[in-house]
């Protein structure tokens, strides 16, 4: 099958250049997933998909266009629509698409056959051992909706340069989204997702999954008033990724940098944070999700380091972010068949700190725990407020779950003001491994609602 997709790329983009394309690439996915829907606690149905979609990029004197479809009979329009896009767009003379090196061909990983072939009776069969597992487990959880995915990929990318790879992958995804309910007492929802690549891990990641989500909203029901202060907060793992290194990699991409618009504009080689973060992007485990073994522009991925001990090291950068800087392409495009490729991490290993997360949620005279954040921050100026949902007061190791609560700050002086993370790391989603961190200095507002 990989053959046969990287086949049809290679076509559409020769065909794209001879139909008057000065360069051309194309990137072509085939999607299958089995998957089983649960809302209120019950499964609901099972559903079945098969997508091939293709997106074609062709470069027309210096102007670049894009077209993409979901159906390989109709790629001609699509072809046409790129030209007449580059046509009329205004010219780049960076503008290009990767160099082909002697890595291309197949780099797909170890694909697991049991979770590969399992179809919808074995996945409704898993389904319902965890949805009896998480109601026996609390009495107290609800189950506001969950899925359970199996989903087999095929990717593939080739260009006029010489660019030709492709690779497969078969993943298991899970997700579910629940509240906890005491008579009267009703904690927030949340939320926890996780993939997988081996069927042997899907009960017992699923379970854990439950697990996690049932210990946080019912710790969390009852909530109190907390304390209005300036000091400490432990940013959960969930937290420090999707907030902390969120905001902070969006600063690291490199338009942002080339454009001034990240104040990390010339902090290559200069201490950004503590030098308890240290943080390198790395697709190349085989035996995690986010493994890939070329980005979306068809560079070869890997290991990738950005911030050391607090010292920025490195960027996030597609082929054209690369020309314009003078710095070799490492695999940091990102993106579908449906769009155009942008810059970013795809699996995120964030050194652990050294102190168990018991000990670090015990220490303080006063902290709070942030579960989950909902709030706004400028990456720009760093600015940030929000509120903390499922959060938690911390005095000496007392746990007090407390109402919305706000908190405030500068992204870049919670950086700098990193104390320490936690021996453990999650990994999130099947991608990214992230300790939980505490942070000074933070402005904490109590909520009275």
């Amino acid at each position: 099958m990989n053959e046969s997709l990287l086949g049809l790329a290679t076509d559409v983009a020769r065909r794209a250049v001879a139909a008057g394309a000065d360069e051309a690439e194309v990137f072509a996915t085939v999607v299958q997933s089995t998957a089983i829907d649960i809302k209120k606690g019950d499964i609901q149905h099972a559903t079945s998909g098969h997508e091939t979609s293709l997106g074609v990029r062709v470069l027309l004197r210096g102007c670049q266009g894009f077209a993409s479809v979901n159906d390989p009979r109709a790629v001609e329009p699509a072809i046409r629509e790129a030209i007449a896009i580059a046509g009329a767009a205004v010219p780049d003379p960076e503008q290009g698409f990767a160099d082909a090196d002697d890595t291309g061909g197949d780099t797909s990983g170890e694909i697991d056959p049991e979770l590969a072939e399992a179809d919808h009776d074995r996945l409704a069969a898993e389904a319902r051992r965890w949805l009896e597992g998480a109601n026996a487990r609390s009495a107290l959880f609800q189950i506001e909706s969950a899925d359970l995915e199996v989903s087999r990929v095929q990717r593939a990318v080739a260009n006029s340069r010489g660019v030709a790879r492709c690779e497969s992958q078969a993943r298991a995804g899970m997700s579910m989204m629940g509240m906890a309910v005491d008579g009267d007492a009703v904690s927030s929802f949340d939320h926890d997702s996780h993939e997988v690549v081996r069927w042997s891990e899907v009960r017992t990641e699923a379970a854990a999954l439950a697990e996690r989500l049932i210990n946080k909203t019912v710790a969390a029901l009852r909530p109190r008033s907390a304390e209005s202060f300036r000091g400490l907060v432990i940013l959960s793992p969930e937290v420090v990724l999707s907030f902390l290194l969120g905001n902070t990699l969006s600063m690291m991409e490199g338009r942002a940098l080339r454009t001034g618009r990240s104040p990390l504009q010339a902090s290559i080689g200069r201490r950004i944070a503590s030098p308890n973060l240290t943080v390198v992007d790395d697709p190349t485990d085989r035996n995690h999700a986010g493994y890939s073994g070329f980005d979306r522009e068809g560079v070869r991925t890997e290991a990738t380091p950005l911030i050391d001990a607090g010292v920025m090291v490195g960027a996030l950068r597609d082929v054209y972010e690369s020309r314009r800087s003078d710095s070799r392409p490492r695999g940091h495009a990102r993106g579908g068949a449906t769009s155009l490729p942008a810059a970013g991490p795809s699996a995120l290993a964030v050194a652990e700190g050294q102190t168990d997360f018991s000990a670090l949620c015990c220490e303080p005279e006063r902290a709070v725990l942030v579960t989950r954040f909902s709030g706004n921050c400028n990456p720009s100026s760093g600015d940030f407020s929000g509120v903390v949902k499922g959060g938690f007061l911390l005095k000496r190791g007392d746990r007090t779950p407390v109402k919305e609560t706000l908190i405030a700050g500068n992204l870049y002086e919670a950086l700098r003001s990193i104390v320490a993370g936690s021996r453990e790391r999650r990994l999130i989603g099947g991608r990214h491994r992230v300790p939980a961190m505490m942070i000074d200095g933070v402005s904490v507002t109590a909520g009275t609602g």
